[in-house]
């Protein structure tokens, strides 16, 4: 089971399947949409980036150490491994979704900076 929450979040929430709470979002339209979408991706990229960081850190150090589960029947970084892997996934699905926005976000203009011609 908890290889398949992690291993699964990502697709999940890029396809809008995961619970969200919109309360703030809901009452936002267009183009402020967009942008606070964008941010959360970003933030949630950059979580999962450092997730794997120190996960990977996790890992090697309880290989290190040869730790056990208490029953001894699998190793504990199998489960570092499983998180690990998760947030990667999750950490590439944000990533598309950040090139998404920011490229349907630059095609409208709305990111460019305005010039006025007169």
């Amino acid at each position: 089971f908890i290889t398949m929450v992690y291993l699964w979040a990502g697709p999940i929430v890029r396809t809008g399947e995961h619970i969200r709470l919109e309360l703030f979002t809901a009452k936002l339209r267009g183009r402020w949409k967009e942008v606070h979408s964008l941010i959360v991706n970003v933030l949630i990229f950059l979580t999962c980036v450092m997730i794997v960081y120190w996960g990977t850190k996790l890992i090697k150090l309880s290989m290190t150490l040869g730790e056990q589960s208490e029953s001894f029947v699998f190793y504990i970084w199998w489960l570092h491994t499983v998180v690990t892997l998760g947030m990667a996934f999750h950490a590439f699905f944000a990533l598309l979704e950040v090139i998404r926005i920011g490229s349907g976000l630059s095609r409208k203009g709305d990111l460019a900076p305005s010039h006025n011609k007169g």
